[in-house]
């Protein structure tokens, strides 16, 4: 089974997370995210998975920089949105695919959900990178996911506005449903989410709070850090 690292907009500060992220040959890479050192989030592309209005201004009806930066300029860095907008530009052609997922697939993601006995469904339109997960589902590859967050209500992202995050708005997605649905396709054997246990610390540090590594994300882990701390 070919196996795919799907890319969460988390960002790491402390923790060396380039050599863990290439170490998977395919990735989905999900937002509006640069792929640079400085960035600390590996070198390679392969796919990359857009929301409903990234996909729109980005790839269907492209908007030129300045009205880019503008349009997104309440929620991210103007410095970044620049950085963004000048790297998609020079990099577009060495994504296999750069893709969105509708919000009318949504029934065929909860009948998935329902085939494999998940109790849990999406009630509202689901974020990129649940979709990403999905769409790789559905392909039967062997889905591992980092750079998610799973326990904080308060979301951060590169090139965000917020220092401290921000409470993402609830009017249109269900953060609860889509880590219950996560933990649970996780703890199912369906997806690896072992990586999104990293810590942003300099001691490599897994945080298994209701959740367990899996011998894969170990293994994997163990190579690209040696030694790990765990913390219940």
């Amino acid at each position: 089974m070919d196996k795919i690292l799907i890319i969460g907009n988390k960002p790491y500060h402390k923790l060396p997370m380039s050599d863990l992220i290439d170490e998977f040959e395919e990735n989905c890479r999900c937002g509006i995210i640069t792929v640079t050192p400085e960035f600390n989030n590996g070198s390679k592309l392969s796919h990359l998975a857009l929301c409903n209005h990234a996909w729109e201004r980005l790839w269907a009806s492209p908007l030129n920089r300045e009205d880019f930066i503008s349009y997104y300029g309440k929620n991210h860095q103007p410095f970044y949105l620049e950085t963004f907008w000048d790297f998609f530009q020079a990099n577009k052609h060495r994504y296999k695919e750069v893709f969105h997922s509708p919000p009318t697939l949504t029934p065929d993601w909860n009948n998935m959900l329902s085939s494999l006995g998940c109790p849990y469904r999406i009630n509202k339109v689901p974020r990129t990178g649940m979709s990403a997960i999905f769409e790789n589902l559905i392909k039967q590859k062997k889905v591992f996911v980092t750079n998610f967050s799973l326990y904080d209500s308060v979301r951060y992202a590169w090139g965000g506005n917020y220092e401290e995050g921000y409470t993402e708005d609830d009017s249109c997605h269900s953060r609860d449903d889509e880590i219950n649905i996560l933990f649970w396709l996780h703890h199912n054997g369906y997806v690896d989410a072992t990586f999104c246990m990293l810590e942003d610390t300099e001691a490599p540090t897994l945080r298994c709070k209701n959740i367990q590594p899996t011998p894969d994300g170990l293994r994997i882990l163990t190579k690209i850090y040696g030694n790990l701390l765990i913390e219940e």
